[in-house]
């Protein structure tokens, strides 16, 4: 298992919940609570589980911050 600290003050909860659906048949991901940070555990992942961790960061920026750039 391998873990992914986000900050709060960058990522939206809004945007975890629309990515952990859209990632659904890649990982396991369960979402913690931390008072300023998302701590997302990354388990059964198709793929390999670092990999699936960067990728799911590069597409929480780009769907939290893609329509900055139209």
């Amino acid at each position: 298992m391998i873990n992914l600290k986000l900050n709060k003050e960058i990522y939206p909860y809004e945007s975890l919940q629309h990515s952990y659906k859209d990632y659904a048949e890649l990982a396991k991901i369960k979402i913690e609570d931390d008072s300023q940070y998302w701590i997302l555990s990354f388990s059964d992942c198709r793929y390999d589980e670092a990999e699936t961790a960067k990728e799911y960061e590069n597409y929480l920026i780009e769907l939290t911050y893609g329509s900055l750039n139209k």
